[in-house]
């Protein structure tokens, strides 16, 4: 897969949902989608993705709190791994069902970094 262009953004929308928004441009196709995560379980995810791009063999992590069961662990080669993010929402909640967002680490940094601009 070449990645021709790789974007991520955050924003709080109705209902406190964080919608994260992946475009992952390959041969002209988009490969990226969205999550959906309560808004009080984006710090848990920014700082666990910071200590995933700071640490080597990163053992996945978990939360399960309210509607959400987030996950968040890295795959791929060592020379270039990708960052995992999935949440399962409750299929009964706003936006529930299955998400899953896989980034290159530069797209990480940056949704840590809009993820914490949220507040």
């Amino acid at each position: 897969m070449k990645v021709e262009r790789e974007l991520i953004s955050a924003s709080i929308e109705a209902n406190r949902l964080v919608r994260i928004r992946h475009a992952q441009i390959d041969t002209g196709q988009d490969m990226g989608g969205q999550l959906w995560l309560e808004a009080q379980h984006a710090r848990w995810v920014t700082d666990n993705l910071r200590i995933c791009m700071e640490t080597y063999a990163f053992a996945p992590v978990d939360l399960r709190d309210g509607e959400d069961h987030l996950r968040i662990f890295e795959s791929g080669h060592e020379l270039a791994p990708v960052i995992n993010l999935r949440n399962r929402r409750a299929n009964e909640a706003a936006h529930g069902g299955v998400y899953a967002l896989m980034m290159s680490r530069g797209i990480a940094v940056q949704l840590a970094r809009a993820l914490h601009a949220l507040g």
